[in-house]
């Protein structure tokens, strides 16, 4: 149902300043949101140092199951969605076999990328690399 709704709200035809200001001002909201809820003494986080201390297996407990983890994910994805329509508006009109074969190869290479761990101590950097 929200598929249908938003259908005619698709930013088509904007331009990549557009799409890079969008995703930045996301992003950069929640951070402050993030950072002065913590100046205040609230911890957005709570719910990982809860798992950590009552969970039998603390490996399971990553960062990027944190709330901002995911935002800056969904920003990540936005920035990429407006980079694509801005790139290639009409889409490819390749074959259905390199099509196919561009699709197995990304395919494998996301794989053996996501399989790669992503550094959790500077956390600056694990945000950063998972935008």
């Amino acid at each position: 149902i929200l598929g249908i709704v938003l259908s005619g709200r698709v930013p088509e035809g904007r331009p990549l300043l557009f799409y890079f200001s969008f995703s930045f001002s996301l992003l950069l909201s929640a951070l402050m949101v993030n950072v002065g809820l913590q100046q205040i003494g609230i911890d957005l986080s709570w719910s990982i140092a809860l798992a950590k201390t009552w969970c039998s297996h603390a490996e399971w407990i990553r960062l990027d199951t944190a709330p901002f983890s995911s935002l800056t994910r969904d920003c990540g994805a936005l920035l990429g969605l407006g980079l694509a329509e801005y790139w290639k508006p009409n889409g490819w009109s390749l074959p259905w076999a390199p099509r196919a074969l561009s699709l197995a190869f990304s395919s494998m290479g996301l794989y053996h990328v996501n399989r790669l761990p992503l550094p959790v101590q500077p956390q600056g950097l694990f945000y950063s690399l998972f935008f």
